[in-house]
């Protein structure tokens, strides 16, 4: 609880007290992550788009360049994320995800680059290691820690 306000008020105060995401559809933002340099700022949760069942939500990641304060892309895949890291180079982000894998995506484009299989249950959390050659991945729910090479993407 305390992550999400502490969350909501960075949010905010980057854009003056208004989102530049409409809100109507957004129930949950359940991670954030800078770039090396301060300069874009990853946000992933998931949308519900209306109704009570899972069949009505989906995932969403969405970069937003806090130099110009504009979004860059938003990429809606029908996944939930619950977790983002970016890679130290800032060219890849690493999303942890209610389906169980690790997704790779372009952090210029949003594009999946692969995704890494391994979890039995939702990934909670990913991070790159400060030289970017491995990953780490846990789940609460499966109770794995899963270390990554980050190049290959194989588990070590």
């Amino acid at each position: 609880m305390y992550k999400m306000i502490a969350m909501l008020s960075l949010f905010t105060s980057i854009w003056g007290g208004s989102s530049y995401i409409a809100q109507e559809n957004i129930t949950y933002m359940l991670d954030l992550a800078w770039n090396y340099d301060g300069t874009r700022l990853a946000t992933v949760g998931v949308h519900h788009g209306g109704g009570s069942t899972q069949a009505n939500s989906y995932g969403y990641l969405s970069v937003v360049d806090t130099v110009n304060r504009v979004e860059l892309f938003l990429s809606q895949p029908q996944s939930g994320f619950t977790s983002v890291a970016w890679s130290p180079d800032g060219q890849r982000l690493a999303l942890g995800s209610f389906d169980g894998t690790v997704w790779i995506v372009d952090a210029s484009t949003g594009e999946r680059l692969t995704n890494l299989y391994g979890h039995q249950a939702t990934v909670t959390d990913v991070d790159w290691s400060h030289d970017g050659n491995k990953i780490v991945s846990s789940g609460n729910w499966d109770e794995l820690v899963i270390l990554w090479d980050g190049v290959s993407y194989q588990t070590l």
